[in-house]
């Protein structure tokens, strides 16, 4: 993910997708909250890659598309 200043697009900060990164489901039953990587899960043939997470102090795996970072230690970004 990218942190952008909006009126330049000036890049401000660029937060990988790694271990120890936080961010926000997307999509299905946990849609909506927030979760830490924990690990990256590779993909196989037909299989997408994975984000293994803690969510609630629970560990869900979740496709890594319907992950987005929203920060490294706490979001910086703030979802309306």
């Amino acid at each position: 993910s990218l942190l952008l200043e909006l009126r330049s697009l000036k890049i401000i900060d660029r937060i990988p997708l790694e271990k120890g990164i936080v961010g926000i489901v997307s999509h299905g039953s946990a849609a909506g909250k927030l979760g830490k990587i924990k690990d990256l899960l590779k993909g196989k043939m037909k299989e997408m890659p994975k984000v293994l997470c803690e969510i609630d102090k629970e560990d869900r795996i979740i496709q890594k598309d319907r992950f987005v970072v929203i920060g490294k230690e706490k979001p910086v970004i703030k979802v309306i």
